[in-house]
């Protein structure tokens, strides 16, 4: 029986899973389809476990959790009842709808879709709805969606062998109140990314939580206009990653126990170039030493562990006001792909240059005190064992005018322990040797960015 006989029956015998179609403000109206009665009903336990049970209450009624839903899909042990529950009710839900997802685990083996445009997926409470792929067999995400306005709110997505969340290419991006997780900590299993806006516009991720994804907790990927706020990231490889992307607010978040806190990317291979002008604030970055565990080959592989903001190739952006500590490799550095050692003369349109920065007024603390990667390499040539909290390697593009200063990486107002913090050029272009720690020229201020603004 398909899933629209299951929303009908509820009329007559209600059931513990379906969707539940709004008719008059009533919500005890479930549906409006046939009913198949040869269905046998499934079980619910006790009424309470929305997972199913063996011993069910065949009387229990399971009602929408709030008025306004259009759809109310609810838990069973079975996958695949699951799967085209939720699904249908994607498939059916009208713009501007709204389909809820009651508490409880729901398994399932399929990455489930959306494609129309303003919907919210509503959960019952961030931990209680719980979206599971532990078993997934078929789609390379746990939910997709390409469609303008999609809001996914309050509830949890664990356990995805790819992408937790993916969306492409869509105008009005929400993430709330989310939890994105896998149960079995930091592993190269895991899924790649928990996040993954990408080619979007207007996109806001606040009061998430990322954990173990094998690349980027919460990622963004050449987008403009974002907002990420009021969240943490813990035990990926990267716990923020801004990439290829114009315009990125990030600011009130804690990135911990990463393997990098904060990366802001510049890539040869994605089809959009040139990000810039991304503010990094007022955010809590700190003990980022989890050991890589990317997937062999992904740049973000190349991350040293003890990472707290690595700039790679971006322009214009500013970082300040970020306390920032116990990273073991590294503050912030600020770099040009030259450094990374990794080909990108096959795009003649990338710019491999870092240029324009401005990291200003952060608080450092116990940073650089073991470096690793490619960092210890720069260390070793440098003949030092500890690194100061600011790095920059030096590379600049001699081909361009810089009589203004415009092009200038700046580093100013930053302190270290109570003191100025400490600067380090790696002169890149030598080898890494002569590495200097006169800040002489980047002690210098470009103009404060604004605040993204969301159309």
């Amino acid at each position: 029986m398909n899933v629209q006989h299951l929303c009908m029956l509820a009329l007559i015998a209600p059931l513990g899973l379906g969707c539940g179609k709004k008719e008059n403000n009533d919500p005890s109206n479930l549906a409006n389809n046939e009913a198949d009665m040869t269905q046998p009903e499934p079980d619910m336990g006790d009424g309470n476990d929305m997972t199913g049970g063996d011993d069910a209450d065949m009387n229990v009624v399971q009602e929408p959790f709030a008025e306004d839903c259009d759809f109310t899909v609810f838990a069973t042990a079975d996958a695949r009842t699951n799967f085209e529950a939720l699904q249908n009710a994607l498939l059916d839900v009208a713009d501007g709808g709204i389909v809820c997802i009651a508490d409880g685990t729901y398994p399932l083996v399929e990455e489930v879709s959306l494609n129309t445009a303003n919907v919210e997926i509503r959960g019952q409470s961030r931990e209680g709805t719980v979206l599971d792929f532990s078993g997934q067999t078929e789609g390379a995400n746990g939910v997709s969606a390409t469609s303008d306005g999609v809001l996914f709110n309050s509830f949890t997505v664990k356990n995805t062998p790819g992408d937790a969340i993916r969306v492409t290419g869509a105008n009005g991006v929400t993430f709330r109140d989310m939890v994105v997780t896998w149960s079995g900590g930091p592993q190269r299993e895991n899924g790649a990314y928990g996040f993954y806006p990408v080619q979007c516009q207007n996109v806001l991720i606040e009061n998430c939580s990322v954990s173990y994804a094998s690349d980027a907790g919460i990622y963004v990927g050449q987008s403009m206009n974002v907002i990420v706020r009021d969240s943490e990231a813990f035990g990926n490889v990267a716990g923020i990653e801004i990439e290829n992307t114009t315009g990125a607010d990030v600011y009130n978040n804690h990135s911990y126990e990463n393997t990098g806190g904060v990366l802001v990317f510049d890539l040869p291979g994605p089809p959009i170039q040139g990000g810039n002008s991304n503010k990094i604030h007022n955010n809590i970055i700190e003990n980022n030493n989890e050991p890589n565990f990317a997937e062999p080959g992904n740049i973000v592989g190349l991350v040293p562990a003890g990472t707290g903001i690595l700039v790679l190739s971006s322009d214009r952006n500013e970082f300040h006001d970020n306390t920032i500590s116990g990273n073991q490799s590294a503050g912030i550095a600020v770099i040009s792909f030259q450094t990374s050692g990794q080909p990108f003369d096959f795009n003649p349109d990338f710019d491999p240059y870092a240029e324009g920065n401005w990291v200003h007024d952060n608080t450092f603390s116990n940073n650089g005190t073991a470096p690793k990667g490619f960092v210890k390499l720069i260390a070793d040539e440098g003949g030092i064992t500890m690194l100061e909290p600011l790095a920059w390697d030096g590379v600049v593009d001699v081909t361009k005018d810089n009589t203004d200063g415009s092009l200038t990486n700046c580093f100013s107002g930053n302190t270290d322990g109570g003191a100025a913090a400490g600067f380090r050029n790696f002169n890149t272009d030598e080898g890494w040797t002569n590495q200097s720690t006169d800040i002489g020229a980047n002690d210098c201020q470009h103009m404060a960015l604004p605040a993204t603004v969301l159309d």
